[in-house]
């Protein structure tokens, strides 16, 4: 089962030990960049791409052995679970893809949404990219201040 961003192996904690006691192997592996994972060389490139990951993935199962699974995964790991499964699908008995992403448009991807629809990817902007401060620009001030306050009051955050 692979994880999503910024998640980790916990998500799993309560689902795996059912599908254990169903008697599934579960395998959770952190995924690159998480837990404890590392780069066995410094000169190695570092790419978190879900193609690389499914890569990762791939390589997991042949030294654990395993020739073929049901791939499960969530947000990020969905991503990379689907690209296992249209990669090498030999290797996939079954995919199981939660709240993943859609291949899209680089270029699209850089264009601002409409303010409501931006503030619900907001954690993707605060962690990850490079464009948030153009992107926020764009937003007036006062509506962002307006509505993350009545989202924190959602979320009985004050």
């Amino acid at each position: 089962m692979l994880h999503g961003w910024p998640y980790d192996i916990y998500s799993f904690v309560d689902v795996a030990p059912l599908l254990a006691s169903a008697g599934y192997h579960v395998i959770v592996p952190y995924l690159r960049g998480y837990g404890t994972t590392r780069f066995l060389s410094g000169d190695s490139f570092r790419n978190g791409q879900p193609s690389a990951i499914a890569v990762d993935a791939i390589a997991l199962m042949d030294a654990l052995r395993i020739e073929k699974a049901i791939v499960a995964g969530f947000d990020w790991g969905a991503r990379t679970a689907d690209i296992m499964a249209a990669l090498w699908p030999e290797r996939c008995k079954a995919l199981v893809s939660v709240s993943g992403y859609l291949i899209g448009s680089q270029e699209t991807g850089k264009m601002p949404l409409p303010p409501k629809a931006e503030l619900q990817w907001w954690y993707q902007f605060y962690f990850a990219t490079e464009t948030r401060p153009r992107r926020l620009r764009k937003i007036p001030a006062r509506f962002c201040q307006a509505d993350l306050a009545d989202r924190f009051a959602e979320m009985g955050l004050r």
